[in-house]
């Protein structure tokens, strides 16, 4: 579980990251608006998708290494009362 933990804080540290740098390549994406040439604001553009990209295959992994964790879990957590399918028999 602490080995999932330990993942789960570094994938959200890459996601808050991966945000922020959307952020600021926004921010120079609006001063360059200003008075800017039409291929810095192109740059600017495929900058921020670039990291919406990076963003969202962040989100993708962690979603995934959910799924699996939830799929194959850990051996200690081969009592069956820890087991998500089990828990849907019970009710």
């Amino acid at each position: 579980m602490i080995a999932v933990l330990d993942s789960h804080d570094r994938l959200q540290n890459a996601v808050l990251e991966a945000r922020q740098q959307v952020r600021v390549a926004q921010s120079r994406l609006a001063q360059i608006r200003a008075g800017a040439k039409t291929g810095e604001i192109a740059a600017r553009r495929a900058e921020i998708l670039r990291f919406q990209a990076d963003l969202q295959g962040e989100q993708v992994t962690r979603i995934a290494k959910c799924v699996l964790w939830m799929c194959d879990p850990p051996s200690w957590m081969s009592n069956a009362r820890w087991r998500p399918s089990n828990a849907a028999k019970r009710n």
